[in-house]
């Protein structure tokens, strides 16, 4: 990871901080408020026995808990916008304008996330040399209300329907190697229901 990559407002000392800071700020976003590091804190020794007695965990949420849905999911949008392009990086990349990106940000023929008033990148719909052929035609069709983690599971997943021979591809690999854009648009389009 690189230290441009860090979205603006994380602390870059180390990378295990700013993951910290980053999952506050996912989990802020998603549930409204940051986890506490000790919810016992918040409770008075008989309350928290209480609440457990009722059921209640009051332990801590271990992030790297592969078990844990919730952390996964957490740990999973923090990674995504770590491991995301801000636009400047990708403009760079790509040798365009900032405002061209925007462009095709505002027109759904590119994917961003919008993470703290600016845009961020996901890499998945890049290449050594670009953006994935066929992109334009797929991202329009992706309902803008599916999570970007689900997003990005898809985009880099085998899917059963995009099959070469015996091989399931996913749809970056699909895109990668110039096949027709509209089986994986068609496809999209189906996904609100799914999730």
């Amino acid at each position: 990871m690189l230290i441009h990559d860090i979205p603006r407002g994380i602390e870059a000392d180390s990378f295990a901080d700013s993951r910290e800071h980053l999952v506050r700020q996912v989990t802020a976003r998603l549930f409204g408020t940051a986890p506490l590091h000790d919810p016992r804190i918040e409770w008075s020794p008989e309350q928290a026995a209480a609440l457990e007695r009722g059921g209640l965990s009051l332990t801590p949420l271990d992030l790297d808990d592969p078990e844990n849905a919730l952390a996964t999911s957490i740990a999973a949008y923090s990674s995504l916008l770590l491991e995301s392009l801000d636009l400047g990086s990708a403009a760079q990349r790509l040798g365009v304008s900032e405002s061209r990106l925007r462009q095709r940000l505002g027109a759904r023929t590119l994917y961003g996330i919008k993470w703290e008033g600016r845009w961020l990148l996901p890499r998945f719909q890049f290449t050594e040399h670009g953006l994935l052929p066929g992109l334009e035609v797929v991202i329009p069709a992706l309902d803008p209300e599916i999570a970007p983690p689900a997003v990005a599971r898809w985009f880099t997943a085998p899917d059963p329907d995009l099959a070469v021979g015996a091989q399931s591809l996913s749809p970056q690999a699909w895109l990668a190697g110039g096949r027709d854009p509209g089986v994986v648009a068609a496809i999209a389009a189906d996904l609100a229901e799914e999730w």
